[in-house]
């Protein structure tokens, strides 16, 4: 949880606009970028964006409380004393390993489609430029018709 925390506040401080100069604030896109829903509700969209930030809350939950539980049944097979207890944890490894694969999707999901929404109905500029060092990274997102 601490490296998420330091990525979140790494990301947020690396923002930098067209001309690479500093920015005094976040754009709605960029703050859809560090966590879904946040620029819906910085546009004042509270209920797209508490649908977005929930349903990312939902995804990581269910990411740690699996991992946990596969991790737990991971260490009881391994100590399993018989056969018919290590294919019961071992079972049960894979079921929450399984389970953790699908939030993990979910939250994938959940971010990708913040990210059509937001570049759909940001009013901001629809280009995003990532200083890291000397690399710069841009990011263009396109409406055609």
């Amino acid at each position: 949880m601490k490296k998420l925390f330091f990525l979140i506040i790494f990301l947020s401080l690396s923002f930098n606009n067209i001309n690479g100069e500093e920015k005094d604030k976040i754009s709605s896109l960029e703050k859809s970028i560090v966590f879904p829903g946040w620029g819906q509700i910085s546009e004042k969209r509270y209920l797209e964006g508490l649908i977005f930030a929930g349903s990312e809350l939902f995804c990581l939950a269910g990411i740690f409380k699996n991992l946990r539980e596969g991790n737990k049944y991971y260490e009881l097979y391994k100590k399993a004393e018989s056969t018919e207890d290590a294919i019961k944890f071992r079972d049960l490894t894979i079921k929450f390993d399984k389970r953790r694969n699908r939030f993990i999707a979910g939250a994938v999901a959940v971010w990708a489609l913040n990210l059509i929404d937001m570049s759909i109905f940001s009013r901001k500029r629809s280009s995003l430029v990532l200083n890291f060092g000397e690399d710069f990274y841009e990011i263009v997102f396109r409406k055609e018709f």
